[in-house]
């Protein structure tokens, strides 16, 4: 019971670490997409 614990504590914080990045982009790209579209 505490293995899994761990491994899904290990799996979420791996995730987040690998997301972050990919957030951030997609988050880049729709604040240019809303800012053309608001210039536009």
């Amino acid at each position: 019971m505490a293995d899994h614990h761990g491994i899904k504590r290990l799996s979420t914080r791996l995730i987040k670490k690998y997301a972050a990045p990919e957030r951030e982009r997609v988050i880049a790209a729709l604040r240019e997409r809303i800012s053309r579209e608001l210039a536009a």
